[in-house]
């Protein structure tokens, strides 16, 4: 019997990649209190009752600060992964046409 077992508790690191922030501001929302954390551990974890309760799921509001900066986050990468896709489509065709023109190029005209 192999159940998955739903993790509860998460560092400021994984937090800061779950909402795509970084580190130091994950940190300063443990240190106003804004974002409490588990007490008696010796590193900084945040419950993950208190992450859904933070990220509004409780309501379960689409559009909570935090999934937009997700969302724009996650469209943001997939804009770079797409120039950088179209870039090297364009080098491809570019270097396929080259070769289609030295191909169809008359014979007496290759080796000049």
């Amino acid at each position: 019997m192999n159940k998955e077992i739903e993790k509860t508790l998460f560092s400021v690191n994984e937090l800061a990649t779950r909402w795509g922030f970084g580190e130091n501001t994950v940190r300063s929302l443990v240190n106003e209190g804004k974002l409490p954390r588990v007490k008696n551990l010796s590193s900084t974890r945040i419950h993950i009752n208190v992450i859904r309760k933070f990220e509004g799921l409780d309501e379960i509001d689409p559009m909570s600060p935090l999934e937009r900066r997700r969302l724009e986050n996650r469209i943001n990468k997939l804009e770079k992964e797409n120039n950088d896709l179209t870039r090297t489509l364009a080098e491809m065709h570019s270097i396929s046409s080259k070769v289609f023109l030295i191909k169809s190029a008359p014979k007496a005209q290759v080796g000049r």
